[in-house]
């Protein structure tokens, strides 16, 4: 999980990992990035839980479907890095964590002075 404050961070991180398909502006009033790290095949994704996303006590919590190919699946040999990149909702927060679909937690970070975009 990585926080880019500003777009000149996020862009320099895009330009050093070589991804395309992200455009530095997404990070203009900050951005977080979810990565489920290396995978040896296709069939991974990471889908945002909106529902059950929320704030409290100075902390957001996102929950994110952390999703692999069943067993039996027909997918591609391929090493894969999947990835969200997410602008962060307006709110009283100080710390974001990223637990999965089970509750485990994926990550923590600190995003700043507890006033996103408020």
């Amino acid at each position: 999980m990585h926080y880019f404050a500003d777009a000149n961070d996020f862009e320099n991180w895009v330009e050093y990992r070589n991804i395309s398909g992200f455009d530095a502006d997404l990070a203009r009033d900050g951005v977080l990035i979810v990565e489920m790290g290396q995978r040896p095949t296709g069939g991974y994704k990471l889908i945002l839980d909106r529902e059950k996303t929320n704030i409290d006590n100075n902390t957001l919590n996102l929950v994110m479907d952390w999703h692999a190919p069943r067993l039996d699946a027909a997918v591609g040999q391929a090493l894969t890095s999947q990835c969200v990149a997410l602008n962060l909702p307006k709110g009283q927060y100080q710390t974001v964590r990223v637990v999965d679909q089970l509750g485990n937690l994926r990550g923590r970070v600190d995003v700043g002075n507890g006033d996103n975009g408020q």
